[in-house]
């Protein structure tokens, strides 16, 4: 028992050092939870369309909200048959903004959704943005902590 206290005691240990000596180079930074997707053939200018008249309206108006701090797309060239090339990214001010639950920050975003596609109904929300799904394949998510370097003395 006291060999297994010791080795984890050990690896907490490794893990703050690591922690405290990136804290020296830099300050850290709002959160970018990015999803990432590849526009089938053929369908970039119809999946442009969609954005623009329901991702971007939604992503504004949870702006204003104070949902997220920003919402940001990025393309890219595929690098291969399986790569993604756009990645649709929200910025939260913390992991925990996130990733937490929040009940009435949800309501705001029901709020937001219901007045978009003009129903509470979610079940008709739902199939009315299920469009975007013959104009995309889902590649998978990341979240990646923004952090600025501190300048040297």
């Amino acid at each position: 028992m006291k060999k297994l206290s010791a080795a984890a005691l050990a690896a907490v240990a490794v893990c703050a050092v690591g922690t405290a000596s990136a804290q020296e180079h830099w300050k850290e930074g709002p959160v970018w939870n990015c999803s990432y997707y590849q526009v089938l053939p053929g369908k970039w200018d119809e999946y442009m369309l969609y954005l623009r008249r329901n991702t971007l309206p939604l992503q504004m108006a949870q702006k204003k909200a104070g949902l997220v701090m920003e919402y940001r797309l990025f393309t890219k060239e595929q690098q291969d048959a399986n790569d993604w090339n756009i990645a649709a990214c929200t910025l939260h001010p913390s992991y925990g903004k996130a990733m937490d639950f929040d009940a009435a920050e949800d309501a705001k975003a029901d709020e937001i959704a219901a007045a978009h596609w003009k129903t509470q109904d979610r079940d008709a929300q739902t199939r009315a943005a299920a469009a975007r799904f013959e104009l995309r394949k889902f590649i998978g998510s990341s979240m990646m902590r923004q952090v600025d370097l501190k300048p040297m003395p």
